[in-house]
């Protein structure tokens, strides 16, 4: 777009651009750069805080672990036979339960 204005000193017409568009085109780009940057910072702070609570449940799932050793005391010489002997029936935990159940419906008949 082409302006002419007239000078209030000398009374002579000059012409200049306005780009008013294209100025306000670039306010937008530079508007989007700055949200792109806000929120790649943000993701990075969601990535780290998302990391530490990943190793703080995984620290308190040990802890509550070693509270149940603890509790039942457990040797340490123990516990491979008794993580074998829980890896062995991991699959038939369930199904034990439904064939005790079973078991006692058959009893009070």
């Amino acid at each position: 777009m082409i302006n002419y204005a007239k000078s209030r000193k000398t009374g002579e017409i000059s012409s200049f651009c306005v780009f008013k568009e294209e100025n306000s085109l670039q306010n937008k780009l530079t508007k989007i750069k700055k949200d792109i940057q806000r929120t790649e910072v943000k993701i990075t702070e969601y990535q780290s805080k998302l990391k530490s609570l990943q190793k703080e449940k995984t620290d308190l799932e040990n802890l509550m672990m070693i509270d149940v050793l603890r509790k039942h005391k457990v040797n340490h010489n123990d516990l491979p036979t008794i993580l074998q002997i829980f890896e062995e029936e991991k699959g038939s935990s369930v199904p034990l339960k439904i064939n005790n159940t079973e078991e006692q419906q058959n009893e009070k008949i």
